[in-house]
């Protein structure tokens, strides 16, 4: 018992030097393979989860890049286009 709580803090340690930007974008990354192997599977496809992956993978991206305009500003900004967009180019529903 005492060899495995020895492994698991050192694997801790190890995981703790890779930073925010390794662990978002795995987790991205994870999240949308998932997503590719239920389309492969002709399962439903969830918007929400790829939306969520993309969200982790530039959060992923943007910290090891290290960029200094924040992240969620740009993204809010973007979403608000894209709301934008979306109603001036819309279909008028009855």
């Amino acid at each position: 018992m005492e060899f495995l709580f020895h492994l698991d803090r050192h694997c801790i340690a190890l995981l703790s030097h890779l930073g925010w930007g390794v662990g978002l974008l795995g987790v991205g990354i994870i999240i949308l393979g998932k997503q590719a192997s239920r389309k492969y599977m002709a399962l439903g496809f969830e918007a929400f989860e790829v939306v969520c992956g993309v969200l982790f993978v530039l959060g992923g991206i943007w910290e090891l890049l290290s960029v200094r305009i924040g992240l969620v500003p740009v993204v809010c900004i973007a979403a608000g286009v894209a709301l934008l967009l979306s109603a001036l180019c819309g279909k008028a529903r009855d």
